[in-house]
């Protein structure tokens, strides 16, 4: 016994010494899906200073920096239930969740209504747990133990939950101003960045690409290409909804939208628009954000469970549970309410009690 205490004695002093830290629980992304897993993990009665929360921001991830602005697809009793559905959280009181709940329950707000309770939330939990604010970049696992480099500090823990988002896919055609998905979405920003006199194309087929044809086709712009790959489906499980599904019904299929042309993607269709003077917006999905795990960006994981390796699961829109619908079509479930249902699975593995 006395020589298994020398033995591990250095290698304590070593972490100390690099400013290692060891937790229990370690989970990374501050948007909603690390939000809900840090709430999770404590409903659960894990103690609070054994887990640790990084992020760079801590501001409800790229929702609350980009999105906040965006129509809802989902209707505001949504929101209500989620606020609802874990403990945690109903014994929270802040004029934020108050907002919720007296919007009119059938109407689909905009996104700061949840961004707002999203925020308050996350700077309770803050002071709760150990939080560090940090980008991580690495994950290497060595002796049962995960190492997350963040901003050149290392952080040790035994098991982590990764919610490090996603951000939008790009194609690159070259001979365009491209306008970033990410501010797209803000109608203000467009209409500081666009004129009536402005050329727009739009690349893709679900609910972003249309929300943003309706954006610039109202402007209006001088003149709008969408290139599509398929027709807008609408209803819940991967349709339109809320005012997207409503303009694209009443406006878009009726071609009442004179500023609108829409062609199906063809690359060299769209080669022949360069260098006429069109700006260009892709809305073709998002992608993860780039982590190297044990020395590799190419993250493979289970869509029924997280799981990526042993005691690291993955959670929120880059790792989202699939669903097949009757029709046989494969859709990612995303929503605070998908991320609520994948947490109450990811976190009774994680202590050993599924």
């Amino acid at each position: 016994m006395r020589y298994g205490m020398f033995f591990i004695l250095p290698i304590l002093f070593f972490r100390i010494a690099l400013g290692d830290q060891l937790f229990p629980y370690a989970v990374i992304g501050a948007g909603p899906a690390g939000i809900i897993t840090v709430a999770k993990l404590i409903e659960q009665g894990v103690p609070e200073k054994s887990i640790v929360w990084i992020d760079p921001e801590f501001s409800v991830g790229s929702l609350g920096k980009y999105y906040s602005t965006v129509p809802s697809n989902l209707k505001a009793r949504r929101y209500t239930f989620f606020l609802t559905s874990c403990d945690l959280f109903k014994a929270m009181c802040f004029p934020s969740f108050e907002r919720i709940f007296h919007y009119d329950q059938n109407q689909e707000p905009p996104l700061q209504l949840i961004v707002d309770p999203l925020q308050d939330i996350t700077n309770y939990l803050k002071e709760r747990v150990v939080s560090r604010q940090a980008m991580v970049s690495e994950l290497k696992c060595a002796d049962q133990t995960w190492h997350i480099m963040a901003d050149g500090l290392t952080i040790c823990a035994e098991k982590v939950v990764l919610a490090s988002g996603s951000h939008p896919k790009r194609l690159g055609y070259e001979g365009f101003d491209e306008i970033p998905l990410d501010v797209a979405l803000d109608e203000r920003y467009l209409k500081q960045v666009l004129t009536q006199q402005d050329k727009v194309i739009v690349i893709g087929s679900l609910h972003s690409a249309l929300l943003v044809l309706k954006y610039v086709s109202e402007i209006p712009v001088r003149q709008a290409v969408n290139f599509y790959t398929k027709q807008p489906t609408y209803g819940p499980y991967g349709g339109l909804e809320g005012i997207t599904a409503y303009w694209t019904r009443e406006v878009l299929d009726q071609q009442k939208a004179t500023n609108v042309i829409r062609l199906l993607y063809d690359p060299r269709a769209i080669e022949q628009y360069k260098d006429k003077g069109y700006k260009i917006i892709y809305a073709i999905g998002y992608e993860p954000n780039l982590i190297s795990i044990n020395g590799s960006t190419l993250i493979d994981f289970d869509p029924d469970t997280g799981k990526i390796y042993d005691n690291l699961y993955g959670i929120g829109i880059a790792f989202a549970e699939r669903y097949t619908k009757e029709d046989g079509v494969v859709i990612s479930l995303i929503g605070v309410n998908s991320f609520m249902q994948r947490a109450k699975k990811i976190v009774p593995e994680l202590l050993g009690c599924a």
